[in-house]
């Protein structure tokens, strides 16, 4: 869970509760917040998939480490062998930015295909997003909310840290707004402003360049977030604490 300031920054927003349970809402995210603190006195380490939740926790157990999910494991190419039928497929909770900027992309004539709580086809198997995956040629990545929806002080915007590996392991070509703040992921995708992205979109689409892309960013990320070499080193210094820690 990403959290920021002691709050999710996205809590506010209401994501997967309506908006007429706004009381039942913040102390659900609040006894959320209350037991991730409770527990973290209790635990001997902590990975974080997101980095701005680090300082969150820090000091309060033996390690707490960022660890971005990295590559582990080339996907056969013979089991994946689906027609690039779709232009730009989109997973995630429907939420009015969201959906305000599909619509965009689908007036100036882009074919989007969007799955997820809230959307027409609602919640996929994972087969069906692997199916759809292999089938696209862009995956669209879109925070909950934009910058000027945010509740607090905290920006709302956030990578997918498990969305996106999917979309880079299966050679998709990634597409996001702009995500400004520790963004691991960044190197390998195409970033725009909200305003732009129809436009970035119909660019890749015009001809072969979306396949292009999509494969050399999937090379970067295979060579540079190797599960094994990134992982490693915090393995190592997690492992030291314990003993440590046990006297072992």
């Amino acid at each position: 869970e990403i959290v920021v300031g002691g709050k999710i920054p996205y809590a506010e927003h209401g994501i997967f509760l309506s908006n007429k349970d706004r009381d039942f809402r913040a102390a659900y995210f609040k006894n959320r917040i209350d037991n991730f603190e409770m527990m973290a006195h209790h635990l001997d380490f902590i990975w974080c998939l997101y980095e701005r939740t680090v300082p969150e926790y820090r000091g309060k157990c033996p390690v707490v480490e960022y660890w971005p999910l990295g590559h582990i494991q080339t996907l056969p190419q013979e089991l994946r062998r689906s027609p690039k039928d779709l232009d730009v497929v989109f997973f995630g909770t429907s939420t009015p930015h969201r959906l305000q900027t599909i619509d965009m992309l689908r007036k100036r004539g882009i074919a989007v295909v969007a799955g997820g709580g809230g959307w027409p086809r609602g919640r996929l198997a994972s087969c069906e997003v692997d199916s759809l995956l292999d089938r696209a040629k862009i995956g669209l990545n879109l925070t909950l909310h934009a910058e000027h929806q945010r509740a607090d002080a905290a920006d709302p915007r956030f990578e997918s840290p498990s969305r996106l590996p999917e979309m880079l392991e299966r050679e998709v070509c990634v597409v996001s707004e702009g995500i400004p703040i520790n963004n691991a992921f960044s190197r390998y995708m195409i970033e725009a402003p909200i305003d732009q992205l129809a436009e970035k979109c119909r660019d890749l689409l015009n001809g072969d360049k979306w396949r292009m892309v999509g494969l050399e960013a999937a090379r970067k990320y295979r060579e540079e977030m190797d599960a094994i070499r990134i992982g490693k080193p915090m393995i190592d210094r997690t492992i030291a604490a314990l003993k440590a820690k046990y006297s072992i």
